[in-house]
């Protein structure tokens, strides 16, 4: 009976142990890897600039038709603006901050790179949310007067 308690405690620990391992890799690969994890965030910045640039121009084209533009479309390019200006602006600061060097210049700064690397991972998923919601088959709809309704009756 006591082999069954053992082994099943022995269990519990091997799993809480992986489940730490992996949580102690993540955080350490934010430092190790911050200047992967760094191009990423500026190859999607990139990526997602050029959508609303491409969006942009087709918003362009349909008002030069006459048509309006569709609120979904309005609505994703304002949160666009938004995301890019501020999370362009925390990861340029952190940048800063991470090539700056610690005790008197010997080391590199760990905690800014940790954060660094934090923020533009968590940007860089915003920026795929983002591009991954610019499917439009139309930006614009054509905007059709009101019908003129004559009545009979004269006031």
């Amino acid at each position: 009976m006591e082999a069954i308690g053992t082994g099943a405690a022995a269990n519990v620990s091997s799993e809480t142990a992986k489940g730490i391992f992996h949580q102690v890799k993540r955080h350490i690969r934010y430092v190790i890897f911050y200047q992967k994890i760094v191009e990423n965030f500026e190859q999607k910045h990139r990526k997602l600039i050029a959508k609303r640039t491409s969006v942009q121009q087709d918003v362009d084209v349909a008002e030069r038709n006459g048509e309006k533009i569709k609120a979904d479309v309005l609505d994703w390019r304002h949160r666009v603006e938004k995301v890019v200006t501020e999370k362009e602006k925390k990861v340029k600061d952190l940048e800063v901050k991470a090539k700056t060097k610690c005790f008197f210049g010997l080391c590199p700064n760990i905690e800014s790179r940790y954060q660094l690397s934090r923020k533009a991972e968590e940007a860089a998923a915003t920026f795929d949310e983002l591009i991954k919601d610019c499917q439009f088959e139309r930006v614009g709809y054509p905007d059709v007067p009101e019908p003129i309704v004559h009545s009979p009756y004269r006031v």
